[in-house]
């Protein structure tokens, strides 16, 4: 191949790598559900349909549906660790390329594809790295009855043992 075409390559592996790292609004890789009734749910694939009103995701194997009148808080991871890999190791092939079409006195064709393929793997895993460490859950749904910070205390009034009056306040998360 000639250099043109190398950095034809080039210049398509910069452009699509943005293109292919885009997110879909709406849909999550790792979702954890709060049930009004205080029930904890997780699961990979998370899809909110606020048209119809429903949550799916994955949970062992099996897909579940709970209606938005039923949740009280959806958390979601969005999965940035494969996006983190394709810019690191896309980008590191990028150069890679480049190196290869350029070409070297000391080192052939061959080692120079070989070494690339490894600076890639080396630069897509500390990218995956990277993604994994930096992506924390989020809300990205609260029920509205209950996101008053008062409806969470809860104040209760009674007599110990002694009679004396005792007065408890606590917060629930």
């Amino acid at each position: 191949m000639t250099k043109k075409v190398f950095c034809l390559i080039v210049a398509i592996m910069i452009i699509a790598i943005p293109l292919l790292a885009q997110e879909i609004p709406g849909q999550y890789k790792k979702v954890k559900v709060i049930l009004k009734s205080n029930v904890t749910a997780t699961g990979k694939n998370g899809t909110i349909n606020t048209a119809m009103g429903y949550l799916s995701f994955t949970s062992r194997g099996q897909k579940i549906t709970y209606p938005m009148e039923d949740i009280q808080t959806i958390m979601a991871k969005k999965g940035n660790a494969g996006t983190w890999a394709l810019a690191f190791g896309g980008g590191c092939a990028a150069i890679c390329a480049v190196a290869v079409a350029v070409g070297s006195d000391e080192y052939s064709t061959g080692t120079l594809i070989g070494g690339s393929v490894i600076w890639v793997g080396i630069f897509s895993a500390g990218g995956y790295l990277i993604g994994s460490l930096t992506d924390k859950w989020e809300t990205v749904y609260f029920a509205q009855d209950r996101a008053s910070l008062l409806s969470h205390f809860r104040l209760k009034m009674g007599i110990n043992r002694n009679g004396a009056i005792t007065v408890g306040l606590s917060f629930n998360f």
